[in-house]
């Protein structure tokens, strides 16, 4: 059954909707009464968005495993590669 999902592009979407998920996770638990764009300013304003999108994907790591144990190679591939993208991401907020 888990080979049907063992695809890269499986792993690159679930890759990278779990980080905007626990970020999204993030604001309704700590800033649930304002809107999203003043939370995301307020975390600009205290330079904390690469902290936050950093701690957020950590979260790919339980993704990874899950399918690391599922021998689904291709798919974990694919989360693998989204971690390199919001590391470009994490990188640009930081020093950019």
């Amino acid at each position: 059954m888990i080979k049907n999902y063992d695809k890269f592009w499986i792993g690159l979407l679930s890759g990278m909707v779990t980080p905007l998920i626990i970020i999204l996770i993030y604001y309704k638990v700590s800033y649930g009464g304002v809107s999203f764009s003043y939370f995301w300013d307020r975390m600009s304003a205290s330079s904390l968005e690469s902290k936050l999108i950093s701690v957020a994907t950590v979260g790919n790591l339980g993704v990874f495993f899950l399918y690391f144990w599922l021998e689904a190679d291709r798919a974990s591939k694919g989360v693998v590669s989204s971690m390199f993208v919001f590391g470009t991401i994490i990188m640009y907020f930081k020093y950019l």
